[in-house]
């Protein structure tokens, strides 16, 4: 009421005011748009101008993408019909966007499989912030704040529930970060799920870097500890060397 009195001379011409009301009627077909209806209301220029503006900030502010619809679906949780559930928190969804993204899902949700039945879904290998990561790619197909950490829980999510496409921004991300401290990490993810891809990446990567690797620290205790694996490499190291 201040603010209305402090600019009387625009809001209250002649001690009138004016109460501007916008009715949009439709029957589906545009013809024509109406560019200003003011009528006979005596505003003053300068409002005319401000209702001008508002108008024209409405008109063309840049319409939402079907990413940020799914992203609002998902976090206010609208129509969800199945929880995911780990230890400590529950994640609401919807059976049909998990089903669309997931094969996995698809078999737990179109059958008799108790994760139907109960509407809720038991995660006791993720951690929450990797649930909550991986629920927002299913909804958005983007990956945002990806860190080495992150991406390593979230490749094993897109393993377990098979979305290639997650596994391969992973992958690629990861394979973009190697260095020789963190090879061991990425050959045991390599070997624990059968990715041969992946392991071949980072065993190319140690041959282009081998005397940086092989003398740290960091390998001689990968030796002692996955012993196994690090024979496989120096094994592909002597086969291929460089090349």
């Amino acid at each position: 009421m201040r603010n209305l009195l402090d600019q009387k001379h625009e809001y209250l011409p002649n001690d009138k005011l004016t109460l501007r009301c916008e009715c949009t009627l439709s029957n589906g077909i545009e013809f024509q748009r109406i560019e200003d209806t003011f009528y006979d209301l005596h505003l003053t220029p300068l409002l005319k101008q401000r209702i001008r503006d508002t108008h024209f900030a409405l008109c063309t502010s840049e319409p939402k993408s079907v990413s940020d619809d799914l992203r609002c679906l998902y976090k206010d949780q609208i129509l969800s019909d199945i929880r995911l559930e780990t230890k400590s928190q529950t994640f609401h969804a919807h059976k049909s966007v998990l089903c669309a993204r997931s094969p996995v899902f698809t078999s737990m949700l179109t059958t008799n499989m108790k994760e139907n039945l109960t509407g809720c879904i038991q995660v006791e290998d993720l951690e929450d912030s990797t649930i909550d990561q991986f629920l927002l790619f299913l909804y958005t197909d983007i990956l945002e704040d990806l860190q080495w950490e992150s991406a390593m829980k979230l490749y094993y999510a897109a393993y377990k529930y098979q979305v290639q496409r997650l596994k391969d921004l992973c992958t690629s991300f990861l394979i973009t970060g190697l260095n020789k401290r963190n090879i061991g990490d990425l050959l045991i993810l390599a070997d624990k799920h059968q990715d041969s891809d992946l392991m071949t990446a980072v065993e190319k990567f140690i041959c282009m870097r081998d005397k940086q690797i092989f003398c740290t620290d960091e390998w001689e205790s990968f030796m002692e500890t996955h012993s196994e694996i690090a024979m496989k490499t120096m094994y592909f190291y002597l086969k291929n060397g460089r090349d």
